[in-house]
């Protein structure tokens, strides 16, 4: 049962990776916020070479309920890159969507390979890892520094209601200032749901925020609100330049090793999946 849960954090991990970096189209909604590891998802936009650093993170999320009370979780996490580009994030499954865990949940790493051509899912707790190889390098490239995602989930956006014929989200600079000791620069990012469009009696305001620093190729600090689910907010609080650990980017000796996406799972009576349940 532990690592059916952890195979289904991966599967929904790289699903919303997908959906994380393809680019909001004119007239769409961005989806719901996934943070199981931190407000931009757990792959990396792009391969970022000769800038490597260390950093601790804090993602926060609060939501107020029809009632007027509050849910609110806050957690720290991990960040490390190396030099030719690979990416060790790690965090609590902590906040998936709207739902808050148990301040003591378990740990997730992924570790981003762009050298190796890899994904590394590492699981402290059960002692053990899945590597998920990249597609090749001729069908999707990374020749303008855009890292690929493993082959998991499909990059057809997010599932829900589908809206069409919105109108294109206002985009506007924040200017710069520093965060947690770099150059940052900002934009925010308004996408507004007329009334009516997904059964709304009013319009609906999404708004994201992103403070990035064009010297670390680095997201700093991001916000996300949205209505339906309340405000998701990230930030660097500490960031430390230089060469990290090799070992950081590697499975630990002694993990148990697992190749490929998880299995998908059927649903409880069709050919392949678990038993109903019974009285």
């Amino acid at each position: 049962m532990r690592f059916s849960l952890f195979a289904a954090t991966i599967a929904a991990l790289v699903g919303a990776a997908a959906a994380a970096v393809a680019q909001p189209v004119p007239g769409g909604i961005p989806p719901p916020p996934f943070v199981p590891i931190h407000g931009e998802g757990a792959f990396e936009r792009k391969t970022v070479r000769g800038a490597p650093f260390s950093a601790t993170t804090e993602t926060e999320l609060v939501q107020t309920l029809a009632d007027g009370n509050r849910l609110s979780g806050r957690w720290t996490g991990f960040v490390a890159r190396d030099t030719e580009g690979r990416v060790r994030r790690e965090q609590p499954l902590a906040a998936i969507g709207p739902l808050l865990a148990a301040p003591n949940a378990p740990r997730l790493i992924v570790i981003t390979d762009p050298v190796l051509r890899v994904s590394w899912f590492l699981d402290p707790e059960a002692r053990s890892a899945r590597r998920i190889e990249w597609p090749p390098q001729d069908e999707s490239g990374d020749a303008d520094g855009k890292a690929p995602l493993p082959p998991v989930a499909s990059r057809g956006g997010f599932r829900g209601r589908h809206v069409r014929d919105l109108p294109a989200p206002s985009t506007e600079s924040l200017g710069a200032r520093d965060v947690a000791g770099v150059k940052a620069e900002g934009t925010r990012s308004t996408y507004t749901i007329p009334a009516g469009q997904i059964g709304n009696e009013r319009p609906l305001s999404i708004v994201n925020e992103r403070w990035s620093s064009p010297e670390w190729g680095v997201v700093v600090e991001t916000r996300h609100s949205d209505p339906r689910l309340g405000e998701t907010r990230y930030r660097v609080t500490s960031l430390e330049k230089g060469e990290p650990e090799h070992a950081l980017f590697e499975a630990p000796a002694g993990y148990a090793v697992e190749q490929g996406p998880p299995p998908k799972r059927e649903r409880a009576g069709r050919p392949g999946g678990p038993p109903p349940n019974r009285p």
